[in-house]
């Protein structure tokens, strides 16, 4: 259920703001300074609840080009111009599928498909996706808005998308 994975993702968060010990103010300035300004999410504005908890799962906007620009991060197995920004081992365990239910495979804060292509993204609210194609080296993302029972076809649509790139 997506939103059993949306809670996961948020006590992730969570639990990394507070093992570094990061008020809102620091963890912002932590995911500009570590991920965001690096690979040039010019736009990416992190939001925080109540609490000042940074809520890992949504609330985080930027532009439909900076989006790419984060699935082409993780595509790139976690480096940018040549820096490794997330470790590559985290990356690799993150986009393979551990969990599966009628439609998804469930990474660790990746979605996966059983395709021989091994597309891995991250799906929004109401059909917003960023989708990664390691096997055409491409990333697909879409901002919009349509409801959960129409996924599979979006996801479908996407790899139409994607398709249309060469295979490396």
């Amino acid at each position: 259920d997506v939103y059993k994975r949306q809670g996961t993702t948020n006590i992730i968060a969570a639990n990394l703001q507070r093992v570094l010990g990061l008020d809102a103010e620091g963890m912002d300035r932590y995911l500009h300074e570590r991920i965001f300004d690096p690979i040039g999410m010019r736009s990416a504005r992190a939001r925080f609840d109540g609490a000042g908890t940074y809520v890992g799962s949504s609330y985080t906007y930027a532009t439909l080009r900076d989006w790419c620009r984060f699935g082409l991060l993780a595509l790139r197995g976690g480096t940018w111009d040549g820096r490794q920004l997330v470790p590559a081992d985290w990356i690799d365990w993150s986009r393979t599928g551990r969990s599966w239910d009628e439609t998804y495979i469930h990474g660790a804060q990746w979605w996966t498909w059983d395709l021989p292509e091994g597309p891995f993204g991250a799906h929004g609210f109401e059909g917003q996706r960023v989708m990664a194609f390691p096997a055409r080296d491409v990333v697909v993302a879409r901002f919009g808005k349509m409801g959960s029972e129409a996924g599979p076809a979006l996801n479908a649509h996407l790899a139409a998308i994607a398709a249309c790139f060469a295979l490396r």
